[in-house]
């Protein structure tokens, strides 16, 4: 899977980059909203983490900008703004998800290590699943051999 990590904050970006290749994701980075725009032209992404407040152009002008060229690769916008009004422009620009202080990342969180985690089981064929237990959490089973 090859990801577009549109981030101006140096330090977030090369922990982002860091987690992303090490779960085996191919990730390209761009630091202003320009230079995200022209990679996301391109076209060759499967998802775009876009942060919304870059230099040169912001990230809801770019999301708007690149569902205007028809482009739909799913994009996923990074925010420290949490006003309500501000996650409905970034939907409403193209975003498929805003994720932000006042999101749920936590629970987002536990859910990517559960996929990755079910992921890992199944490539190495083991019989134990990981299974959602709504209002508990996540249980262990045994598949029946």
């Amino acid at each position: 899977m090859k990801i577009l990590l549109v981030e101006d904050e140096k330090r977030m970006a090369q922990a982002l980059c860091q987690i992303l290749r090490l779960e085996n994701y191919e990730v390209d980075h761009c630091s202003d909203g320009l230079s995200g725009l022209e990679a996301i032209e391109t076209d060759i992404y499967d998802i775009i983490i876009l942060d919304v407040m870059l230099p040169k152009m912001n990230g809801f002008d770019i999301a708007k900008k690149t569902r205007q060229k028809g482009i739909r690769t799913p994009i996923l916008m990074l925010t420290a703004k949490s006003e309500l009004d501000d996650k409905v422009i970034g939907l409403d620009s193209g975003a498929v998800k805003i994720w932000g202080f006042e999101s749920e990342a936590e629970y987002n969180n536990v859910e990517v290590y559960m996929s990755f985690t079910r992921k890992k089981l199944a490539f190495v064929g083991a019989k134990t699943v990981i299974k959602a237990v709504r209002g508990i959490g996540y249980e262990l089973r045994c598949e029946d051999v």
